[in-house]
């Protein structure tokens, strides 16, 4: 989120706002991967580069009908997060994981 009055431009570290003519175009930080089950893994790791905690986290099945799933996601450091499965996915079940940075 950014605030945006008359003169001035407020964001957070992980968020850059232009501002121009009377324009504001906000951009955060966004990244995207896939994740490819082996019926025996049970964790992921996922590396982001981000360097914060401010990380909002989404895991869905990279297949139709591309529904969300609800692992525990663990910020394990400022650039990486860990994907845990209870149970490990069956073989070749892949995954996207979205994170984004949040202020």
């Amino acid at each position: 989120l950014a605030t945006v009055g008359i003169g001035n431009v407020n964001a957070g570290s992980n968020t850059t706002v232009t501002y121009s003519s009377g324009t504001a175009v906000v951009d955060t930080k966004a990244s995207n991967h896939t994740i490819t089950a082996d019926a025996s893994s049970t964790q992921f790791t996922v590396t982001h580069n981000f360097g914060t905690f401010n990380v909002a986290i989404q895991v869905y099945a990279n297949a139709s009908p591309y529904g969300v799933v609800f692992p525990q996601m663990v910020k394990t450091d400022v650039d990486t997060v860990r994907i845990d499965f209870g149970i490990a996915p069956a073989t070749g079940v892949a995954y996207k994981v979205l994170i984004n940075t949040v202020i």
